[in-house]
């Protein structure tokens, strides 16, 4: 069986790459494709009776599926992020996609149950939840931060490693990092992001920020 995860662009640090690379490594008896939307055109190359195609992302799954009326390759959708904060267009294909693919699958319980009722309603015989895990055999670069930034051993540290977009509610943890240093003022929290990291050593009017680039 050939797997082609559809994606819009290319990232390693994606749920869709780590999954792919995760199978490869572990050679099962199938074989993993990440696509990206540009080569789009490849998922139709494989035999149709021999090949599922796994949508991970609104646009490229979107174009898919257009496409694929006329093909009838299986498919599969994971949902990855919250419904409540997709663009007015994304909700659209996010809509044109649940009721075209095949089987939708969600990656914790609360991105489906933020979901409105009426496309609940639509998606609750060919939907599943399977939560994402953990790799613990995963071979990686250690890499020592608190010498690499420079972070002083004196404090306990909070980390909260997310991309900077709403969805990611760093206000709401600056807010419960506020209420954590009235009660332990040897609290530091590090927010970090692809190109530095934030240490954050208050939390006041005069908020400090110390940028290690």
């Amino acid at each position: 069986m050939n797997v082609l995860k559809l994606v819009n662009k290319i990232s390693i640090t994606s749920i869709p790459s780590r999954w792919t690379d995760f199978l490869q490594r572990n050679k099962n008896e199938h074989k993993t494709y990440l696509i990206e939307l540009n080569k789009i055109k490849k998922c139709f190359s494989f035999k149709k009776k021999e090949t599922i195609i796994h949508g991970h992302h609104a646009k490229s799954m979107s174009i898919f599926l257009v496409v694929n009326l006329f093909f009838g390759f299986k498919n599969i959708y994971t949902v990855h992020g919250s419904y409540l904060y997709l663009s007015k267009i994304n909700k659209i294909l996010f809509k044109f996609i649940i009721k075209n693919t095949d089987y939708i699958i969600f990656v914790n319980y609360a991105l489906f149950d933020q979901l409105p009722d009426y496309i609940k309603n639509k998606i609750v015989d060919k939907t599943q939840v399977i939560c994402n895990g953990v790799e613990d055999n995963y071979d990686f670069k250690r890499i020592d931060i608190v010498k690499k930034y420079n972070i002083q051993k004196d404090f306990k540290y909070i980390f909260h490693p997310a991309r900077f977009v709403e969805e990611k509610n760093h206000l709401l943890v600056l807010e419960g990092f506020k209420l954590a240093l009235k009660t332990n003022d040897k609290l530091r929290l590090i927010i970090a992001c692809k190109h530095f990291l934030i240490s954050i050593r208050s939390f006041n009017k005069n908020l400090c920020l110390i940028f290690f680039l």
